[in-house]
């Protein structure tokens, strides 16, 4: 760039604004600021009207799932499978500002021992869920070869394999997640709803969550012997 200007400058006895070089490179700079601001007005329009569309539909979409029961039929016919797919295509759900992933693999986390990690080291696993609020903006990445598609999470819907019994991931409850990492088995992906069903794999127990159950295990014996001098 700079031996550009320093030619047209050379050749430009009489300013460079009637220089024809240097107007076709300002044209060229302002061709590309323009279509800079146009791209950046894209990406914040698509998220103004994913906002807009989730808030309608929050109240609704609550009632309807809050409690559901998700059987295979409810499955096949409103989620499709995204994980794990025979189309090679990647996987990315984070965070929008911070680019927190809310899903990374095995080796990738230090919620696991050493050989967790390397034994599941290709598995993704739920983790980070509990920097998620109720006003976090999430979005998923599909990837294939040099493509790439951008989705919006309405909401995140978590269950186990083998229990038709779901719940939705809050503000509140995401705070079950700190600190552990939990196998994910299966993503749905419910494209008219902006809504993803996490099945998790509740064969994988990891030692710290094991560690913790037991913690948890030992306290509430402790409490109900309390309790029963009482009875």
């Amino acid at each position: 760039m700079n031996k550009e200007l320093d030619r047209i400058v050379a050749n430009s006895p009489d300013g460079l604004k009637n220089n024809p070089i240097f107007k076709e490179l300002m044209d060229k700079m302002n061709k590309d600021k323009e279509k800079e601001s146009q791209n950046w007005f894209s990406f914040l329009l698509i998220d103004f009207k994913f906002y807009c569309k989730m808030k309608i539909n929050t109240n609704r979409k609550e009632k309807l799932m809050e409690n559901a029961i998700v059987n295979e039929s409810k499955i096949e016919k409103d989620f499709k499978q995204i994980y794990p797919n025979n189309k090679d295509v990647k996987i990315r759900i984070e965070l929008w500002r911070d680019s927190l992933p809310l899903i990374i693999r095995g080796w990738q986390t230090r919620r696991l021992t050493i050989i967790e990690s390397i034994n599941e080291r290709d598995s993704f696993f739920l983790t980070n869920a509990e920097y998620y609020t109720d006003n976090s903006v999430i979005h998923m990445y599909l990837t294939k070869d040099s493509q790439t598609q951008r989705y919006g999470i309405s909401n995140i819907y978590i269950t186990t394999n083998g229990n038709d019994e779901t719940i939705l991931l809050t503000e509140e409850n995401s705070k079950d997640y700190k600190t552990i990492a939990k196998k994910i088995d299966k993503i749905y992906f419910n494209i008219n709803e902006f809504s993803l069903l996490i099945v998790i794999d509740n064969d994988f127990i990891s030692k710290q969550e094991k560690k913790l159950l037991e913690e948890k295990a030992k306290k509430e014996a402790a409490k109900n012997s309390i309790e029963d001098l009482f009875n």
